[in-house]
């Protein structure tokens, strides 16, 4: 299968004239395929040619009508327009003999032929006609060959919707034949064209396919792979923390014993994928270990790569001191390679380092060294032009890419010139500012006390303004918890269980004091507003046991001892799970609630399989017109009050629990606090 990912990275670096080198091992592997299969295939034509022709004839022309087709296979790479002959020959006699199976190899030849001249349209358009005479001829074998080709020609030729469609069509084919190596590929196809389309949620799940495989397989290369992969679709979710869980997941594998070029791929994969997401630090990181691989193995061109993300990382990071070492370093290993187009990158980018540090006079020198070189580059390429016999398609795409070279060299040449004169405007600009500032400075200054006294002034206000309103709806909450309270007490009286309701009120009188004490704080500990839920639910089940069962987790990490929440902050969900989804529940229902520790929050989960907010809505419009609830109003006021006031990230998070509207989970994402923060603690 054709590594297409491979290809488009060699795009992307050197232009499309590279995809012709990654395809040559796969076409070298399947060319000796394709030409065995052929030699069967002459000997099942023969006989089959409506024509006039004696016998011995018509195998004559089939054998040679397949070894023009064997030769054009062979020389496609290195002889396209011999190959295209010998293919016109093998067209000539399939038609003259009517071997339909001979005319469908051709077109599928030529398909191939384009693919390697990087003519994908054409392509495309022989491989479709090679795929309708196989279908002709019922050949299960040779569509199988020409759908997975037919695949690769679309996604290079930019028809992506087809290329999907084909390669799913492929996939089932491999996948029935038992084909694992075909099928793997497929999906490493399917998942890279979905996650290029956008469809980072179809790819994730291919890529995790493969991932279960190369487990079980313990290819480290491919699962370090993998996770890098699976994290970039994370990413794409806009899902920053998966991503770099994966991210992490794939740096980490990268570390272990696996082969040091594919483990130079995997740090530099990895790296880059966390620079996708602005870690650029990271980034450095991990493209430093490959650096230090190369060094190991003396690959300089690939310690030149490293040099080269390092520096450019640096630079994007506003740090050009520590950018420069490393260019530096890769003008001395481009003259050891002697590589002119790298030591001229390098003296641009060093260039636009003394820039950035407003070193212009070294930035002029260093400019100057690339333009020389890129003036040699041009004479070098210019010769290698005229040295070659190349076609006229060819000579327009050099002299394009000769000229639009010229232009970027102007172009930097201006930006330079207009950086110095920005510099000499911004010195003069300077100076006469200076003498404004002297007689200004004074009234500047009275100004500026004033509208700092004046400031604090407002900021205090709004500060105190916002203190006595989170105050204000904490104590609204007690009236309402109160109310609810009572409604079950009154529920235990008119059914004449005296004795349940002696107990409640037992329970809900210490429930209750608890609770008032806490209403004077903004904060308590964890451990206080646990045991508050705890006795609260314990009291919801009293009365409601044979609706729902509960359970009360807490991580074990969690210091609850030590950890601040804002007290009643998770009780209204778990009222509104009650009372809104639970208490309709024909069988027992569940109620989970949940504490766990995560990396920079408490995550705080409650989950129930109650009827669902929908459903709850519309018995609450028939049965409950006069009611207004406002626990979870007032909830979500407060968490906004406590985000602006003590500048935390408080969040709330309501979803249906299942695809049909019932049930529903929420999640609280709170951030640590420790009791010894004093203006949490104080408040």
């Amino acid at each position: 299968m054709v590594n297409v990912a491979f290809i488009q990275n060699c795009e992307e670096q050197s232009g499309i004239r590279l995809r012709f080198a990654c395809l040559s091992l796969f076409r070298m592997k399947s060319r000796f395929l394709f030409s065995a299969t052929l030699i069967l295939i002459a000997s099942s034509v023969f006989g089959q040619s409506k024509s006039s022709r004696s016998l011995e004839s018509q195998e004559v022309l089939n054998a040679e009508l397949f070894e023009s087709l064997n030769k054009a296979n062979n020389m496609m790479n290195s002889k396209p327009e011999e190959a295209l002959t010998e293919v016109e020959s093998a067209l000539t006699k399939s038609y003259s003999t009517g071997n339909k199976r001979g005319e469908a190899y051709s077109y599928q030849t030529l398909g191939a032929i384009h693919y390697s001249l990087n003519n994908f349209l054409e392509s495309v358009s022989y491989y479709e006609k090679a795929l309708e005479e196989f279908k002709k001829l019922n050949d299960s074998k040779a569509l199988y060959s020409v759908y997975k080709h037919l695949g690769a020609a679309y996604e290079s030729n930019k028809q992506f919707k087809k290329a999907i469609d084909i390669y799913s069509q492929f996939l089932k084919m491999a996948t029935n034949s038992g084909n694992v190596e075909d099928e793997i590929q497929t999906k490493e196809s399917l998942g890279r064209l979905l996650f290029n389309t956008g469809k980072y949620t179809e790819a994730k799940n291919y890529y995790q396919q493969l991932l279960s495989y190369y487990q079980s397989k313990q290819e480290k290369p491919q699962i370090t792979g993998t996770y890098d992969n699976i994290g970039k679709c994370f990413a794409g979710l806009k899902d920053t923390t998966m991503a770099l869980r994966y991210f992490k997941l794939a740096g980490t594998l990268a570390d272990t014993e696996i082969p040091e070029e594919q483990q130079v791929n995997a740090y530099r994969s990895v790296g880059n994928s966390y620079n996708s997401v602005g870690k650029y630090e990271v980034s450095n990181e991990y493209e430093k270990k490959a650096l230090k691989v190369n060094k190991k193995t003396g690959n300089k061109a690939e310690m030149w790569t490293s040099n080269s993300i390092i520096a450019n990382n640096y630079l994007f990071m506003n740090r050009a001191n520590e950018a420069i070492p490393f260019l530096k370093e890769n003008i001395n290993l481009s003259e050891e390679l002697g590589e002119i187009k790298n030591s001229g990158e390098t003296y641009r980018a060093l260039s636009d380092a003394y820039v950035q540090l407003g070193r212009i006079d070294d930035a002029k020198k260093t400019f100057e060294k690339y333009k020389s070189l890129q003036e040699e580059i041009l004479t070098q390429r210019e010769e290698e032009l005229n040295q070659r016999d190349l076609s006229n398609s060819s000579i327009q795409n050099k002299e394009k890419q000769i000229a639009l070279l010229v232009r970027d060299k102007e172009l930097d040449e201006q930006r330079i010139d207009l950086l110095e004169k920005q510099k000499s405007l911004q010195e003069q600009t300077n100076h006469d500012q200076r003498r404004i500032n002297y007689f200004l400075i004074g009234a500047m200054l009275l100004l500026g006390v004033g509208i700092l006294i004046l400031f604090r002034s407002i900021k205090q206000k709004q500060l105190a303004n916002k203190l006595l309103s989170i105050r204000s709806l904490r104590s609204q909450m007690n009236p309402h918890f109160i109310f609810n309270s009572l409604n079950s007490v009154n529920s235990f009286i008119s059914k004449s269980d005296d004795r349940s309701a002696n107990k409640y009120l037992t329970e809900f009188a210490r429930l209750m004091r608890t609770v008032l004490e806490h209403s004077k704080k903004d904060f308590v500990t964890l451990s206080e507003e646990i045991s508050v839920l705890e006795k609260y639910l314990n009291l919801e089940h009293l009365r409601f046991h044979e609706h729902f069962e509960f359970e009360l987790y807490v991580d074990e990490d969690l210091d609850s001892e030590r950890l601040l929440i804002p007290p009643m902050l998770v009780q209204p969900y778990i009222e509104n799970a009650i009372w809104h989804g639970l208490r309709y529940r024909e069988t027992t229902g569940k109620l989970n609630v949940s504490f766990i520790a995560e990396e920079e929050n408490i995550r705080i989960e409650i989950i129930d399989n109650g009827i669902g907010r929908e459903r709850s809505e519309a018995l609450k419009t028939r049965n409950q017109k006069d009611g207004k609830s406002t626990g979870i109003s007032n909830t979500k006021s407060r968490l906004e009050l406590l985000n602006q006031v003590h500048k935390i990230r408080l969040s709330a998070d309501i979803r249906n629990l299942e695809e049909d509207g019932s049930g529903t989970v929420v999640i609280i994402h709170l951030p640590y606090i420790d009791i010894d923060e004093k203006k949490y603690a104080e408040t």
